[in-house]
């Protein structure tokens, strides 16, 4: 198993975020992969090992406009995709600085979400970041974002994305007591030798020229300073 996990934000176009990726931009990664081979596929799915070329995609948040740009998008081309949703705010708008305002999905769409083929992660209760947190508030916030998914799909989530892309042991530790994997916003590729808990995803930009995105895919790092921090051996 190797495989490239790329991770998106917002599907809209807003010049003034750099994770927000204009919806016609976002159709023509979809069908440059669709057109190489590629077939999207969830976060479990990447790490449970499917055929070649396939790219795991995922999207963090759970905004409003991927239930409008997106997903329509990866329906055509019958790709799948994980969203990570953060439940305290379902169906009201985001709260946390970098998108204040922004419209987020309800339940109900994630749930029609889950039975198109989607998955629902869990991003956390309150999108905080979490190392740092007080371990009870921690585990308090882990167990309540699992709760409202397996209340919304009828089933736990199976994976967890790390608000800001970033973790530490101790949330690791207690990740691992409701999920099955943990995922950064750090780039390059996923392969057996991966901790469970420390998987890799490839950042989106709105900036990506389709040159840009198709080495991201290719080599599955976002810059060159991740590719000099897995040379160098940081973690």
């Amino acid at each position: 198993m190797a495989f490239v996990c790329l991770a998106y934000h917002r599907i809209t176009a807003d010049p003034a975020d750099p994770y927000a990726v204009a919806p016609e931009r976002f159709e023509a990664q979809m069908r440059w992969l669709a057109q190489r081979g590629y077939r999207g596929v969830t976060a479990s799915e990447g790490l449970a090992g499917n055929p070649a070329r396939s790219m795991a995609l995922t999207f963090d948040d759970g905004y409003a406009d991927f239930w409008e740009a997106a997903w329509p998008v990866l329906e055509a081309l019958d790709f799948r995709a994980t969203v990570f949703a953060v439940t305290g705010c379902l169906g009201a708008v985001a709260d946390w600085p970098e998108a204040q305002g922004v419209p987020l999905m309800t339940a109900a769409q994630l749930a029609a979400l889950a039975g198109a083929g989607a998955e629902i992660g869990a991003h956390g209760r309150t999108h905080a970041r979490m190392p740092g947190l007080p371990m009870d508030l921690l585990f308090a916030d882990l167990q309540q974002a699992c709760q409202d998914i397996a209340a919304i799909t009828g089933h736990p989530p199976r994976a967890l994305a790390y608000p800001y892309g970033v973790s530490s042991p101790a949330v690791e530790r207690i990740a691992a007591g409701s999920f099955a994997s943990g995922w950064l916003a750090r780039g390059g590729w996923n392969t057996p030798r991966t901790p469970r808990f420390r998987l890799r995803r490839t950042l989106v930009r709105g900036s990506d020229s389709l040159f840009r995105f198709s080495l991201k895919v290719e080599t599955g790092y976002a810059g060159f300073s991740e590719w000099n921090m897995d040379l160098r051996r940081l973690p």
